[in-house]
């Protein structure tokens, strides 16, 4: 699959957020999320499903490290997919990373508290959510926190690169979030 990537203003740092983005229009409250995502000291990879006028790249290009352009596939998790292979091939592993996207309305509070806790955690990932549906449990893929200990595991990165990009939401909750949880919690 093709990608292409735009150079943002910011640096690609050891905290890094993977914004999935399903918009070609950035609404305000995209932007103030990607605000308060690098407010917390994450530079960010936003990840786009279209191609964005230039005036949409303006808005981000200060918020943003990379812009990746991708075709419209595999949701959230194909998102995420092709950014870890972006971030392969140019061998880059951060320290921490985030995964989240723009169908989350918010933050509603100051997100610092959260990252905090996570930083002093024993735990070496988190989801903001879990989901006891009837389905099976698992923690749904809008807000996750990985820590190197993690990102680093074969098992994680076996993850990515197996992923099977369809587009149905059953997919993604069933090979996404139902499975990444699962080998998380192992």
């Amino acid at each position: 699959e093709k990608i292409r990537i735009i150079e943002g203003k910011s640096q690609l740092d050891e905290k890094l957020c993977l914004f999935a983005s399903f918009a070609k229009i950035i609404p305000e409250s995209t932007l103030y999320y990607l605000n308060e995502i690098q407010k917390n000291g994450f530079s960010i990879i936003y990840i786009s499903p279209t191609e964005l006028a230039s005036s949409e790249i303006k808005k981000i290009e200060s918020l943003v490290a990379k812009i990746i352009i991708r075709e419209y596939h595999g949701r959230d998790f194909g998102s995420f997919k092709d950014a870890l292979q972006y971030l392969e091939i140019i061998n880059f592993s951060p320290e921490y990373l985030f995964l989240t996207k723009d169908t989350v309305f918010g933050p509603l509070h100051d997100l610092k508290p959260i990252f905090e806790n996570f930083y002093q955690a024993q735990e070496h990932w988190a989801g903001l959510v879990e989901n006891f549906s009837a389905v099976n449990y698992h923690i749904a893929s809008w807000f996750l926190l990985f820590k190197k200990e993690i990102i680093q595991e074969n098992y994680f990165k076996d993850f990515w690169r197996q992923y099977k990009l369809k587009s149905s939401l059953r997919n993604a909750i069933i090979n996404g979030e139902l499975k990444l949880t699962s080998i998380l919690i192992k």
